[in-house]
């Protein structure tokens, strides 16, 4: 889908025009689009719906392990659980209580938010002088000499 920009020359969307599964991470968690449970931040994948609003659905299942006494893991959690309950060596947990692992590093790993505790108008240098953010010298430039 191609959208005009402020000079009038068209550009392309970095958003899919088309619906269905994109091979993208969620970045946040949010209901399958297919069962309804929760899916963590980076456990599942994106969805594009017909109106253009994403969404968010289990990653497929997949065999993980040897051939003989591997399990699956991915997909909604009650149809993957069903799948390792009718193979010979059931997973050693259930698929929920793998995904809450997941999440839980997803977690640890994120980078961490910077704070927003004051206005983030203003900084500090190293002698006190108050600086602007935004022009990245101090209240007093160039009087006292502080930002060279």
């Amino acid at each position: 889908m191609a959208y005009r920009n402020y000079r009038g020359t068209s550009s392309r969307s970095s958003r899919p025009s088309t619906p269905g599964p994109v091979d993208r991470p969620n970045r946040k968690a949010g209901d399958c689009r297919g069962c309804g449970d929760t899916v963590p931040a980076m456990a599942g994948l994106l969805y594009v719906e017909a109106d253009g609003s994403w969404s968010v659905r289990h990653a497929p299942a997949s065999w993980t392990g040897s051939p003989v006494s591997g399990f699956y893991i991915g997909g909604c959690l009650a149809a993957t659980d069903e799948l390792n309950a009718a193979g010979n060596f059931p997973a050693p947990r259930s698929e929920s209580d793998r995904l809450a692992d997941v999440a839980a590093t997803a977690s640890a790993m994120a980078p961490a938010r910077p704070s927003r505790s004051g206005s983030g108008k203003y900084a500090y240098t190293s002698s006190g002088a108050r600086m602007t953010m935004s022009s990245r010298r101090c209240e007093d430039a160039p009087c006292c000499g502080c930002c060279g």
